[in-house]
């Protein structure tokens, strides 16, 4: 069945099919296929509808909402590519780029106007090539702050053609590339790590005894950050058909990685606001602890400080009533009852002698 249908032929397909007989000749799933007439406004039949018609029991059958509005559903372009999974999303892009016509995805067979990171890199490998401890059959590599390659002489130049054509499409899409000692695609402010080699193979060396890593003829396009992601060479599709593959993951990447930052900004903010709600809770109970303190200490120095005046006026009538209340008395009296004021929480005098003091220590 075609991939597009009308609103209104879906419409009278799924009051006539079930569901789980129709979605497979769409190649869709039974709850995709609902999910496409819930975002059509096409209304499906109720629990017990088939069961309801097939022993001929008079059933509803809803009718369509807004029916002069019936336009193409391509479930190829719209439907699926609601779908939250990576790979809907993959295709999605995918389609984008490919129709997208300033963007070449045909490796030539020869390089053609290539990029200074490309013409840079084979500098580097001829000069590679030229040091003392290279040997026949090594893998030639290219230098610091070049793009990352590494495959044997024979490669180079495929190499060179892929890594050219990729940076090209890279930046097209307003993408850079920065190398240093490491060479990472800059797509959308994300920083992705990325290398190309030769893979290795355990064999005996051709010219000596022992056994060794050679080259195998077989490339490689890898990632080694924001996403482990390898594309080899095989006999069906060689490297240079997997281009389209290898740009819209890039793409696709650095946005996983943009909302992987979100998430983490997002559980750093609600961590920063428990803190803060922490940290004001134990200010206030702090506060409150302090406060209370202070009430406790206040109302303590309070009934000492009666205390202490009832002390004094019982010692001032006991003197007199000794015939003992002297000058020396009388002074001694003065001075009690201004430490009782400077003690008092309601009157706190000043006093010289006692500056600084503090009163809660009593």
């Amino acid at each position: 069945m075609n991939k597009a249908i009308q609103r209104k032929d879906l419409y009278d397909l799924v009051w006539k099919t079930p569901l789980t007989q129709l979605a497979p000749k769409f190649n869709l799933n039974t709850s995709l296929l609902k999910k496409v007439c819930s975002e059509n406004n096409i209304p499906l039949p109720q629990t017990g509808y088939w069961s309801k018609l097939k022993h001929n029991v008079q059933v509803e059958i809803l009718e369509l909402p807004n029916s002069s509005d019936n336009y193409a559903i391509d479930f190829e372009s719209n439907s699926i590519d609601k779908q939250d999974s990576p790979q809907a999303k993959l295709n999605k892009l995918k389609r984008q780029l490919l129709n997208n016509p300033n963007l070449n995805f045909n490796v030539p067979e020869r390089l053609s106007k290539p990029d200074f990171l490309t013409t840079t890199a084979l500098k580097g490998m001829q000069d590679y090539q030229k040091g003392k401890y290279f040997i026949k059959g090594d893998i030639v590599s290219t230098m610091e702050n070049q793009i990352s390659i590494s495959v044997a002489k024979e490669q180079i130049p495929r190499s060179l053609r892929f890594m050219d054509t990729l940076i090209k499409l890279v930046k097209k899409r307003g993408h850079s590339i920065e190398v240093d000692r490491t060479t990472k695609f800059v797509v959308n402010n994300q920083k992705i790590e990325v290398r190309f080699r030769e893979i290795m193979k355990r064999e005996q060396h051709p010219e000596y005894s022992w056994i060794t890593k050679m080259p195998s003829g077989i490339l490689s396009f890898r990632f080694d950050s924001g996403s482990n992601t390898e594309w080899r060479d095989s006999l069906i599709r060689p490297l240079e058909t997997r281009m389209i593959d290898i740009l819209a993951k890039l793409e696709l990447v650095s946005q996983d990685m943009i909302e992987y930052q979100i998430e983490l900004e997002k559980g750093w903010e609600e961590q920063r606001i428990k803190r803060k709600i922490e940290e004001e809770k134990t200010a206030k109970r702090n506060k409150e602890i302090s406060d209370f303190k202070s009430l406790i200490n206040s109302s303590g120095r309070w009934n000492k400080s009666e205390s202490l005046r009832n002390f004094l006026d019982a010692f001032e009538i006991k003197a007199k009533a000794n015939g003992k209340l002297d000058n020396y008395t009388i002074e001694w009296l003065k001075w009690a009852h201004k430490k009782a004021d400077w003690y008092d929480p309601f009157i706190e005098a000043e006093d010289d002698i006692f500056l600084g003091i503090d009163r809660d220590a009593f």
